[in-house]
């Protein structure tokens, strides 16, 4: 057994010196250039424990500095007043834009009225688009002719597929290279990894995500063009004015026929504007979602400059939904597409405001961002730092109708923060207030007004999870201990806590692992030290939500985070095989485990292994039958799952 693992060893070596010498030309990708980083900023969840993302919040210190300084030169505090005299601050239909020229007024408002463009980097600063679900063992092709099993992506909604960057259809593997522009198609064959096929986007185009669905492949890019013309900034008048020149960025849908994987073909290409931000498939239509901004300094009559695209057309002013005040200068760009007929689009929407984050219920969906005081300037009222609105549109068979808005106190930590059951929104929010910092529970109805609230719960504390399920829902803060809190929401009406298990740590990450066990991953703190332990793994039973326990739990030592602490997809959770796998970060690398858990017995560390690709993207961790493969950049390995000894491994 020494001289397999020694020789097991060596192999891993020598994978990682051909890796080396495979990417040492890559190029970097645009994500991770310079003037990027401000965009990517704008995602990274505010507050992270200083034990294991010391780094990140040096460099954002850096970045944040220096864009408030150039904040404050730009505010003029006229901001129109706004009436917030209690939670239910704004209730009213959404209303769309008259004409092109009434946005471009919101835009010079955005500008000049005390929520410079600028401030955008703030707006959402404080919530992150998490993805997370319950695993869908189906997958997008079930081939049940061959009665296979394998997984899917985890996913944050059942019923509402999601994208990612490797995916199997249950015989082969379909995964995004590290340059971004090529998609390897693998066969599994007989467990032997053999690539049969690529495709090569042309230059200017990165692939950012994709889907597999009845023997197509659906892939999500970002495709940069031409530069426009010179805008001048107003914010910077003066003999230091700065000039922009501007690349436009589209996201295109591109669709292949991939019913012989061996001769993939090109069917269709649809593009919007502004560059990818998520998707989702819902009943054979799939909903893409970019980020557009508005070019400051524009002409009137330049609408080229400020208007959104659908298919090289400006969209039309009926479906550009406006801000709940007259300030904007970012898009959320929505358009669907029916997956049978993928030449062309059906339904668009251009939510305008100030961006921020998105989630997607099986009937609705509901754009949310985070205003601050920075946002509003003097006329902001309230003793509230913060605040949420949320932008609800309703969506069947492709078509897309604008409903309601509202805003609420706080921000959401992550989209699972908010979640709509029987009809009814329910958010979890932490609250600033007067110096003080709590967190608020509120339950909105189909016309978003506030119906019931819970508020001043946990003060001192943030969200750091949550789950709400049905009408039962779990959200998680911490500041010495993890207080679990547990909220009825079969009275809509009235919210109330039943509730609340505080134990040493916190979980970054809830799962439901069937009706009685909810699943976590987070951090285990020493009460008396508040120094981490380590990533914690832990079951809680939830039989009777008003007495929840923490029944099992299993710290990895020395592990300072965790993918599933900032992406969700990253997460393997099978109870059919009582089973879960994720990768963790420890001072000597990044490792892939594997837990097998037995009800009444706990969890039992099957595989535990070094990740050997080199890449920035995620790892990703999937199974076919009774193989799984671990997959990161260019580098795919698989082991087997009956004795978790390595069978094959292929590098891209």
């Amino acid at each position: 057994m020494k001289n397999t693992e020694h020789n097991m060893e060596h192999k891993e070596d020598e994978l990682l010196e051909q890796l080396k010498q495979e990417t040492k030309d890559v190029k970097v990708p645009e994500k991770l250039l310079p003037q990027n980083i401000e965009e990517q900023l704008k995602q990274t969840k505010q507050a992270r424990p200083k034990y294991y993302i010391w780094g990140s919040a040096v460099a954002a210190c850096f970045v944040l500095i220096g864009s408030f300084a150039l904040i404050r030169t730009s505010f003029k505090h006229n901001a129109p007043k706004i009436d917030m005299t209690a939670a239910n601050v704004v209730s009213t239909q959404l209303q769309v834009a008259n004409d092109y020229s009434e946005v471009y007024d919101y835009l010079q408002n955005a500008w000049a009225g005390g929520a410079s463009p600028r401030a955008g980097l703030f707006s959402g600063f404080n919530s992150t688009e998490r993805t997370e679900t319950s695993v869908d063992m189906a997958g997008d092709m079930a081939m049940e002719e061959a009665k296979i099993d394998f997984s899917d992506t985890n996913i944050r909604t059942e019923g509402v597929g999601e994208s990612d960057y490797v995916k199997t259809d249950g015989r082969y593997i379909y995964m995004r290279k590290d340059d971004e522009q090529t998609i390897e198609i693998v066969d599994t064959k007989d467990m032997t990894m053999t690539s049969v096929a690529s495709i090569k986007l042309e230059e200017g185009i990165s692939v950012s995500e994709f889907y597999i669905h009845d023997e197509k492949l659906l892939l999500l890019c970002n495709a940069t063009g031409t530069k426009n013309k010179e805008l001048v900034d107003p914010g910077f008048a003066g003999p230091n004015s700065i000039s922009y020149m501007y690349d436009s960025v589209d996201t295109n849908l591109i669709t292949y026929d991939i019913s012989t994987p061996e001769s993939p073909k090109e069917i269709g290409r649809v593009t919007q504007s502004g560059s990818y931000y998520t998707s989702r498939v819902v009943e054979g239509y799939i909903y893409i979602f970019s980020q557009y901004y508005a070019r400051v300094g524009a002409a009137r009559e330049d609408v080229e400059a400020y208007i959104p695209r659908i298919d090289g057309r400006q969209i039309e002013e009926q479906k550009i939904v406006m801000p709940f005040m007259p300030i904007g200068e970012k898009y959320i760009v929505i358009a669907s597409v029916e997956i049978e007929n993928p030449v062309e689009i059906v339904d668009s929407k251009a939510v305008f405001s100030h961006g921020g984050q998105c989630y997607v219920s099986t009937n609705n969906i509901y754009i949310y961002q985070h205003q601050n005081r920075w946002s509003w300037g003097d006329d902001w009222k309230e003793n509230v730092d913060g605040m949420t609105n949320i932008q609800k549109i309703e969506y069947k068979a492709g078509r897309l109708n604008a409903k309601a808005q509202n805003t609420i106190y706080g921000y959401l930590e992550s989209s699972f923060s908010i979640d709509e059951y029987d009809g009814y929104l329910r958010t979890v929010t932490t609250v600033q207030k007067d110096d003080t910092q709590s967190n608020a529970v509120y339950v909105l109805d189909e016309d978003m007004e506030v119906i019931g609230k819970i508020e001043g719960l946990a003060k001192d504390e943030r969200v750091y999870s949550a789950r709400l399920m049905g009408e039962i829902g779990y959200f998680v803060t911490f500041k010495d201990v993890d207080p679990l809190f547990t909220v009825d929401f079969s009275d809509p009406k009235n919210p109330e806590i039943i509730g609340e298990l505080k134990i040493p740590g916190f979980s970054e990450y809830l799962h439901p692992y069937n009706e009685n066990l909810l699943f976590g991953i987070g951090m285990d703190i020493d009460e008396n030290t508040q120094v981490s332990n380590g990533v914690k793994i832990s079951m809680f039973d939830i039989s009777d939500p008003t007495q929840v326990k923490e029944i099992h739990k299993q710290v990895i030592e020395g592990a300072y985070s965790a993918s599933a602490f900032y992406d969700y997809k990253a997460v393997l959770v099978s109870n059919d095989r009582e089973m879960v796998g994720f990768s963790a970060d420890e001072h000597k690398g990044e490792r892939y485990y594997i837990f097998d858990y037995e009800e009444g017995v706990g969890f039992d560390l099957k595989f535990d292994k070094n990740v050997n690709g080199t890449s920035y993207a995620t790892t990703r961790g999937f199974y076919i039958d009774d193989v799984l493969y671990i997959v990161k950049g260019n580098l795919v390995e698989s082991y087997s799952l009956v004795d978790y000894q390595k069978i094959d491994d292929i590098i891209l």
